[in-house]
Protein backbone atom coordinates (compact mmCIF):
# COMPACT_ATOMS: atom_id res chain seq x y z
CA UNK A 1 0.00 0.00 0.00
CA UNK A 2 1.46 3.35 -1.04
CA UNK A 3 0.65 6.26 1.25
CA UNK A 4 1.85 9.61 -0.14
CA UNK A 5 3.64 12.07 2.16
CA UNK A 6 4.03 9.31 4.73
CA UNK A 7 7.02 8.11 6.70
CA UNK A 8 7.18 4.62 8.14
CA UNK A 9 8.98 3.20 11.14
CA UNK A 10 10.19 -0.30 10.47
CA UNK A 11 11.76 -2.73 12.92
CA UNK A 12 12.60 -0.31 15.69
CA UNK A 13 14.07 -2.40 18.48
CA UNK A 14 15.85 -1.88 21.77
CA UNK A 15 18.28 -4.32 23.38
CA UNK A 16 16.47 -6.04 26.29
CA UNK A 17 19.01 -4.77 28.84
CA UNK A 18 18.32 -1.18 27.70
CA UNK A 19 14.52 -1.32 27.80
CA UNK A 20 12.64 0.91 30.20
CA UNK A 21 15.19 3.73 30.02
CA UNK A 22 13.53 5.82 27.33
CA UNK A 23 15.63 4.60 24.41
CA UNK A 24 12.61 3.40 22.42
CA UNK A 25 10.78 6.66 23.03
CA UNK A 26 13.82 8.71 22.00
CA UNK A 27 14.23 6.69 18.79
CA UNK A 28 10.52 7.01 17.97
CA UNK A 29 10.56 10.77 18.60
CA UNK A 30 13.63 11.10 16.37
CA UNK A 31 11.80 9.25 13.58
CA UNK A 32 8.77 11.53 14.03
CA UNK A 33 10.96 14.62 13.83
CA UNK A 34 12.67 13.34 10.66
CA UNK A 35 9.24 12.81 9.08
CA UNK A 36 8.11 16.27 10.11
CA UNK A 37 11.31 17.85 8.75
CA UNK A 38 10.76 16.01 5.45
CA UNK A 39 7.33 17.64 5.22
CA UNK A 40 5.41 14.41 5.63
CA UNK A 41 1.86 14.40 6.91
CA UNK A 42 1.90 11.16 8.87
CA UNK A 43 4.01 8.37 10.31
CA UNK A 44 2.85 4.77 10.17
CA UNK A 45 4.20 1.66 11.87
CA UNK A 46 3.27 -1.92 12.57
CA UNK A 47 3.54 -3.99 15.72
CA UNK A 48 2.33 -7.30 17.11
CA UNK A 49 0.28 -8.33 20.12
CA UNK A 50 3.30 -9.54 22.15
CA UNK A 51 4.84 -6.05 21.91
CA UNK A 52 2.43 -4.52 24.44
CA UNK A 53 5.01 -2.22 26.04
CA UNK A 54 5.86 -0.70 22.66
CA UNK A 55 2.17 -0.64 21.68
CA UNK A 56 1.34 1.39 24.81
CA UNK A 57 4.26 3.77 24.19
CA UNK A 58 3.10 4.42 20.62
CA UNK A 59 -0.39 5.22 21.89
CA UNK A 60 1.01 7.60 24.53
CA UNK A 61 2.88 9.39 21.74
CA UNK A 62 -0.39 9.88 19.85
CA UNK A 63 -0.39 6.96 17.42
CA UNK A 64 -3.83 5.50 16.81
CA UNK A 65 -4.84 2.09 15.51
CA UNK A 66 -5.40 1.98 11.77
CA UNK A 67 -7.05 -1.36 11.04
CA UNK A 68 -6.81 -0.68 7.30
CA UNK A 69 -3.03 -1.14 7.68
CA UNK A 70 -3.30 -4.53 9.42
CA UNK A 71 -2.02 -7.68 7.75
CA UNK A 72 -0.96 -11.21 8.57
CA UNK A 73 2.61 -12.43 8.20
CA UNK A 74 2.91 -16.21 8.19
CA UNK A 75 -0.20 -16.42 10.37
CA UNK A 76 0.95 -13.73 12.83
CA UNK A 77 -1.44 -10.76 13.03
CA UNK A 78 0.38 -7.46 12.50
CA UNK A 79 -1.40 -4.28 13.61
CA UNK A 80 -1.08 -0.88 11.93
CA UNK A 81 -0.82 2.46 13.71
CA UNK A 82 -0.62 6.00 12.42
CA UNK A 83 0.28 9.43 13.72
CA UNK A 84 -0.93 12.57 11.96
CA UNK A 85 1.80 15.21 11.97
CA UNK A 86 1.10 18.82 12.70
CA UNK A 87 4.03 21.06 11.87
CA UNK A 88 3.40 23.41 14.75
CA UNK A 89 3.08 20.77 17.50
CA UNK A 90 5.45 18.14 18.80
CA UNK A 91 4.07 14.80 20.08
Amino acid sequence: MHLPRTSGIRLLGVEPAQRGGGVGKALTLACIELARTAGHEQVVLHTTQPMQVAWAMYERLGFVRRPALDFSQQGLPVFGFGLALHRHAAP
